[in-house]
C-alpha cells in the first residue's frame, strides 16, 4: 500500500514538475504576452511631472499625467530604505530577484496552512515590475501568469541594475494614492518637505502606505495609519535597524501631517491656470521650430515664473484678514431691513426663474466656504442661494511697473470652490476708473480746485447718452 502511495505521489510530482516547467516555458516564449528584454528594461523611464517655480525658487505647482518627481538613490534617507526592506523584503540584498525562502513560506503557510497573516512572497524587484507594467487578465490563469512574468522580469532587472538603482527606481515608481506617484511627491504631499528631510516616524508612515494606499492614508484614516506605522517600526526593530528605545519613542508620537496638495490648495492656483496654458503654447512652439518632442506632462521640465513667493503669501494674508472682516459686515447687513427685503426678492426671482420655488426648503449637503474652515453642511436651496449671493469675492494682481512682471496674483477667495478668476472678470470699471480719469484731467491742465458744472447733460455724439448721478440730484458746481 505504501509502495503504491509513493509511486503515485512520485508520478504526480513528475507530472506537476513537467507541467510547471512547460507553463514557465510558455510564459518565456511570450505565449501570454510580450516579456521585455534586458535592454528594454534598462531603457525604462518613469514619467516625471514638470515643476512650476516662483521667482525665488519655491514650488508653486506641477503639470503632470502622473504626479511624480524622480529622485536618485543619494536622496533617500537610510531609515526610509531600512523601513522598506524590513517590511517588504528582508533578504533584499541576498537574493537575485526572486526569494526562494519567501516562496517556500508562501507555499507552506499561505497556501497549505491557509494563514492570511503569513505575508506575500514578492520581492522588491517583483513589486517593481508590477508597478512598472501593471497586470493583465488571463482568466483563471491570471495570478500564475502575472506572478511568473514578474519573477522572470525581476531576475532580468537584477541583471541590468544594481541594488541601489533598483531601490531608487522602486521608490520613484510606487503609487501612494491621491494620484501621487513616487516617494518625493508623497513626501511633499503629506509632509510638505523633500524626502531627504523625512524623520523616522514619517518614513514609517509612507512605507506603511504601500500595503493599501487608501486604507492607510494618514489624512483620511489616521488611526489606521498609526497602527500600520507602528508595525513598520516593529519590523525595523526586529531586524535591528533601530533600537527598542527608538521604536517605542517613535511609536508614541501622534500622526502629524503638513498636508500640501498644490493641485487644490496651492498658494497661486489662479495664476497657475494661465502659466499652464502659456507653458503649453511655448513648448508646442519650441517643438515645432526645433523638431523636438518635449512633453510638458511627462518630461520633468522646470518652469520659472516671475511670481514672488513672499509677496504672494502677504497678498493671501491680506485677503484673509480684510475679507474675513468685511464678509461678516456684509452678511450682517443682509440680515434685516431694506437689504434683507432686497435679497429676499432676488432669491425669490431666482427660484422662479429656475423652477425651484416648490423646492426652496428641500435640503442637500453642500460644501461651504468659510475663512476659518471649509465645511460640508445640510442647507436648503433658499439658504444656499442667500449664502452664495452674499459671498464676498475679490481679486488682486501686483506687477513690477518697470517690466510688467507679475509678482503676486490672487484671482479669488478659494480656487477649488470658486475657480472663476476675478482678475480676468469682464465687468464695469466703476470707481476704479476714477484715478485714470483724474490723471487725464490733471494732464490737461485741471487742478484739484477746478470747479465743474453739475447740470444734466446729453451727449448727442453718443446716441444721446445722459449720465445720471446716483441720487438723481443735479445743479451747482463741485471741485474736481
Amino acid at each position: 500500500m505504501l509502495k503504491k502511495i509513493f509511486k503515485y505521489t512520485f508520478i504526480a510530482f513528475v507530472i506537476g514538475s513537467v507541467a510547471v516547467a512547460l507553463f514557465i516555458g510558455a510564459v518565456q516564449l511570450n505565449l501570454f504576452g510580450y516579456l521585455y528584454t534586458e535592454e528594454e528594461l534598462k531603457g525604462f523611464k518613469n514619467e516625471n511631472a514638470s515643476l512650476i517655480l516662483s521667482e525665488d525658487g519655491r514650488a508653486l505647482g506641477k503639470i503632470f499625467d502622473e504626479n511624480r518627481t524622480n529622485i536618485s538613490f543619494e536622496d533617500l534617507p537610510e531609515h526610509l530604505i531600512n523601513a522598506l526592506i524590513a517590511t517588504e523584503d528582508v533578504r533584499y540584498f541576498e537574493h537575485e530577484g526572486v526569494d526562494s525562502k519567501g516562496l517556500l513560506r508562501v507555499l507552506v503557510k499561505s497556501i497549505i496552512m491557509q494563514k492570511k497573516s503569513a505575508g506575500g512572497g514578492s520581492t522588491i524587484s517583483q513589486q517593481l515590475v508590477k508597478n512598472m507594467y501593471g497586470r493583465k487578465s488571463f482568466g483563471f490563469l491570471t495570478m500564475p501568469v502575472n506572478k511568473t512574468k514578474e519573477a522572470i522580469l525581476a531576475i532580468r532587472i537584477e541583471n541590468v541594475y544594481d541594488k541601489q538603482e533598483i531601490l531608487a527606481l522602486y521608490f520613484n515608481t510606487i503609487p501612494f494614492g491621491e494620484n501621487v506617484y513616487g516617494i518625493e511627491a508623497a513626501s511633499r504631499r503629506f509632509y510638505n518637505k523633500n524626502v531627504n528631510s523625512l524623520a523616522l516616524e514619517e518614513a514609517a508612515v509612507l512605507v506603511g502606505l504601500l500595503k493599501a494606499n487608501t486604507y492607510y492614508n494618514p489624512r483620511l484614516y489616521p488611526e489606521h495609519s498609526e497602527r500600520r506605522r507602528n508595525v513598520v517600526l516593529a519590523q525595523m526593530a526586529k531586524y535591528n535597524y533601530i533600537t527598542k528605545e527608538e521604536k517605542e519613542s517613535a511609536q508614541a508620537l501622534p500622526i502629524e501631517l503638513d498636508y500640501a496638495n498644490l493641485s487644490s490648495e496651492g498658494i497661486a492656483n489662479y495664476y497657475l491656470e494661465h502659466i499652464k496654458k502659456e507653458s503649453r503654447d511655448l513648448v508646442e512652439s519650441y517643438n515645432s521650430s526645433n523638431g523636438t518632442d518635449w512633453d510638458l506632462k511627462t518630461d520633468g521640465l522646470i518652469i520659472q515664473t516671475t511670481l514672488n513667493y513672499r509677496l504672494q503669501k502677504h497678498a493671501l494674508n491680506a485677503f484673509e484678514k480684510h475679507l474675513q472682516k468685511m464678509q461678516r459686515f456684509l452678511r450682517k447687513q443682509y440680515e434685516r431691513g431694506t437689504s434683507k427685503r432686497e435679497l429676499d426678492k432676488i432669491i425669490e426671482n431666482e427660484l422662479k426663474r429656475n423652477n425651484l420655488s416648490g423646492r426652496a426648503q428641500s435640503y442637500s449637503i453642500v460644501e461651504l466656504f468659510d475663512w476659518s474652515d471649509s465645511r460640508a453642511d445640510s442647507i436648503s436651496v433658499k439658504d444656499s442661494l442667500s449664502y452664495f449671493i452674499t459671498q464676498l469675492h475679490a481679486g488682486l494682481m501686483a506687477m513690477d511697473p518697470s517690466t510688467g512682471e507679475i509678482r503676486a496674483y490672487v484671482g479669488g477667495v478659494d480656487f477649488r470652490k470658486f475657480p472663476y478668476d476675478q482678475i480676468r472678470a469682464k465687468r464695469q470699471m466703476a470707481s476704479s476708473f476714477k484715478p485714470i480719469l483724474y490723471a487725464a484731467a490733471i494732464e490737461q491742465g485741471f487742478s484739484p480746485c477746478t470747479y465743474l458744472d453739475n447740470s444734466e447733460m446729453t451727449f448727442t455724439d453718443f446716441n444721446n447718452w445722459q449720465p445720471k448721478n446716483y441720487d438723481n440730484t443735479y445743479g451747482g458746481e463741485f471741485s474736481l
